[in-house]
């Protein structure tokens, strides 16, 4: 079964924790499952501390996908669970079309062999030693021009299409996490089940079928839609009011969530 989570909110929407919540829900029942974030990001300055140990170990990672792997039935590693990973760089120009926008690097894992795409427009505010060990351990492309990034989305999809078809093999639950707002994280993904959309106070459920057609009735470039856009011409099947809490959310949220999933998973 397919599960995706998504949010309405572009920042700390909170589609982390559901999926947390879930997989442990999962679990309990004694099902395989998995935590699955095909695309991800973090940020130089905001998360400093995981960069600077992603790039350590010549790997960087979101700091997500580690706590989903953490929930995940057995222990699949971090770049199967995450195959795309950018850690971004601050900046207050406003962006060209044109122009690459302000990544340091993507991360691009496929049949285990990490891709580093490394941004040359970019002035490195960081000490190059930093980055020794990921360039060192890893194939480089260098992206000089936005026909370079481009160049790119297809080994981004076959980087996801690597993981999600070995995780669908190794897992009878796959629980997959978009990223900010955005309503799919990818295009391969055409097979749905449940999707869950969290906002503050609230969670909606909604069949996969019917989400993903909405998805291709409103709009032309479906990669890039937000949430919010493909859910407003759909009733959701459950409506879940969720009050704000505090220590230990993840555990408090599955709490709360449990008789609505125990009636939706025997439908």
């Amino acid at each position: 079964m397919n599960i995706l989570c998504a949010g309405i909110n572009d920042v700390d929407a909170g589609k982390t924790t559901l999926s947390i919540a879930l997989l442990r829900y999962l679990k309990g029942k004694e099902h395989e499952a998995c935590g699955f974030k095909p695309r991800s990001g973090n940020n130089l300055w905001y998360h400093w501390d995981i960069v600077k140990e992603g790039l350590k170990k010549g790997c960087p990672y979101s700091h997500d996908a580690t706590l989903l792997k953490n929930e995940s039935s057995e222990n699949p590693s971090i770049t199967l669970l995450n195959p795309v990973h950018r850690v971004w760089s601050p900046s207050s120009e406003e962006l060209q079309w044109e122009q690459v926008p302000h990544f340091l690097l993507d991360r691009i894992t496929i049949k285990d062999k990490n891709i580093i795409a490394l941004n040359e427009c970019l002035d490195l505010p960081i000490d190059s030693k930093y980055l020794e060990e990921t360039l060192r351990k890893n194939e480089v492309i260098s992206i000089s021009s936005r026909r370079d990034l481009e160049a790119l989305n297809n080994l981004y999809d076959q980087a996801d299409d690597w993981a999600y078809s070995l995780l669908s093999r190794k897992f009878n639950f796959i629980v997959c996490e978009s990223y900010c707002n955005i309503a799919v994280p990818w295009n391969g993904l055409t097979n749905l089940d449940h999707v869950f959309v969290i906002e503050p106070f609230r969670v909606r459920v909604y069949q996969g079928d019917r989400y993903l057609k909405s998805l291709q009735l409103i709009s032309t470039l479906p990669f890039e839609e937000e949430t919010f856009r493909v859910i407003e011409p759909l009733e959701p099947i459950q409506e879940i009011h969720i009050p704000p809490f505090s220590g230990n959310i993840a555990e408090k949220l599955k709490n709360h969530l449990s008789p609505y999933l125990d009636e939706l998973f025997t439908l």
